[in-house]
């Protein structure tokens, strides 16, 4: 029992925070309030975020510029917790909310091979191509006639060959992922395709390129992908189940330790 307790992560999440509550304290009672630091990695920080925004190295002079900012955000922060502004402000709560998950994802620990294994299992059709289709294609673009379109699918089917208009598509598409499918021609033509017959001419569908006509020779399920080709994505998806689990725990334990009153 005890060696489970000690196992537990918002234990640990509470651990972490205590500590990090105490060496704030700790700071704060040894320094001077009206002091303020600014360490070599500091200004480093502060010159790395001006070149990944500005493209170039800071000047001595935006340096400057930039560590009189960095002094002023510190001294209006203080001085807003000295008048209690943080207390009431949805902008600041939010943003401690989101540090205090952030703290608790790294408590998250790495799964284990059984674990990304059973999720890979459990989940296996997530890390499937989908269905795969094999066909003959003709289309004609949206000027056709309804008599036109009646009497080519009769000549398709009599055997007839039959060009397409000119257009970006191709005449055959041989074992094409629905992804790839649905790319090219959208939603709605993935759709009406997942629904036909094997081994005979159909259509006309009219999608927003134009008329197609299909021959369907292959419609069938798509193997999942070997764990060793997505295991690296499988252990993102473990972690982030891990993560919301942990999340959905601590979430209810600490409501639980407050009284919450309505008027």
């Amino acid at each position: 029992m005890i060696k489970k307790i000690l196992r537990d992560p918002l234990l640990h999440f509470l651990i972490l925070g205590g500590l990090l509550f105490f060496a704030y304290q700790v700071r704060n009672a040894s320094d001077d309030d009206m002091t303020i630091r600014i360490s070599n990695e500091q200004v480093e920080l502060l010159r790395r975020q001006y070149q990944q925004t500005w493209m170039d190295e800071p000047s001595s002079e935006a340096v400057d510029i930039m560590i009189e900012n960095f002094v002023l955000d510190e001294i209006y922060a203080r001085e807003a917790f000295k008048l209690s502004m943080h207390t009431d402000d949805p902008v600041v709560k939010k943003r401690m909310r989101m540090k205090m998950e952030l703290l608790t994802d790294l408590l998250v620990a790495q799964p284990s091979e059984e674990e990304i294994k059973a999720f890979y299992e459990a989940n296996i059709q997530r890390y499937s191509e989908g269905h795969r289709f094999s066909f003959k294609h003709v289309y004609f673009d949206n000027k056709r006639t309804t008599s036109e379109l009646a009497s080519t699918l009769q000549r398709l089917r009599q055997g007839e060959s039959v060009s397409s208009d000119v257009s970006m598509l191709l005449g055959i598409y041989d074992n094409a992922s629905m992804r790839a499918i649905q790319r090219e021609f959208g939603g709605d033509f993935v759709n009406w395709l997942s629904q036909l017959d094997i081994n005979v001419w159909q259509g006309p569908f009219q999608s927003p390129l134009g008329w197609h006509f299909v021959y369907l020779e292959i419609s069938e399920e798509a193997p999942a992908t070997p764990l060793e080709k997505v295991y690296q994505l499988v252990v993102e998806d473990v972690k982030a189940q891990q993560r919301q689990a942990f999340k959905s725990k601590q979430q209810q334990e600490l409501l639980q330790q407050y009284r919450i009153e309505r008027d």
